[in-house]
């Protein structure tokens, strides 16, 4: 019958973030853009979020581990 799309290829990885709705609610998934501001925009049940991460800045990706430790 009816078929969903492919998701969009990721050019790049941009980490994870958790950015909080509320006090008491929080969304977490994978990082779509980051902006100078600090707030980053995450994909949340096919829904794009913005806000700032909880914590301080999001992960940069598996790359970022490496480059602090040297």
């Amino acid at each position: 019958m009816f078929q969903s799309p492919p998701p969009a290829a990721r050019s790049r990885d941009l980490g994870f973030a958790t950015i909080e709705l509320s006090g008491q609610r929080s969304a977490q998934g994978p990082v779509l853009r980051r902006f100078r501001d600090g707030r980053v925009t995450i994909e949340a049940g096919e829904r794009e979020i913005t806000g700032h991460p909880i914590g301080g800045a999001a992960p940069k990706g598996w790359w970022a581990s490496l480059t602090t430790s040297l």
